[in-house]
């Protein structure tokens, strides 16, 4: 290890070229590393830094997945109860799933859900979603 003051511009461009080759670091993680390393050397440092030459980090594309008709009713079949109802509103109403609630930890489980609100994306109600008739 070295100090900073020991460094300069080679080495910065060798460790933010590690971030987006190596550690296949988004974007943003990049900037924010760039961001703070510009910080350190112009306030605290008080060195200038060159054009830096590197690798910018690229935003992986994400090729999303679709069931056929026939995957998707192999799927529905395999489900029964709320389950079942809401994959089935879900696929006949063309709603994208973006993921299970148990796989995000903070957002919400069966356990808290007290009411039948479906939500939904539409431009101008932001995430106030649409009420069921049951909510009204």
């Amino acid at each position: 290890r070295r100090h900073p003051e020991e460094m300069g511009e080679a080495e910065i461009e060798a460790y933010l070229h590690y971030l987006s080759t190596v550690r296949n670091v988004l974007p943003n993680t990049q900037k924010v590393a760039l961001n703070a390393l510009v910080f350190l050397y112009q306030r605290f440092l008080r060195r200038e830094l060159g054009k830096l030459q590197f690798t910018y980090a690229t935003k992986p594309q994400q090729i999303p997945t679709v069931f056929s008709h026939d995957e998707a009713t192999r799927v529905l079949r395999q489900l029964q109860g709320p389950g079942w109802l809401a994959a089935s509103l879900m696929y006949g109403s063309g709603l994208a799933c973006r993921g299970l609630p148990t796989a995000h930890p903070g957002h919400r489980t069966d356990n808290d859900i007290s009411t039948t609100q479906i939500y939904t994306h539409v431009v101008g109600l932001h995430e106030r979603g649409i009420k069921s008739p049951v909510d009204v």
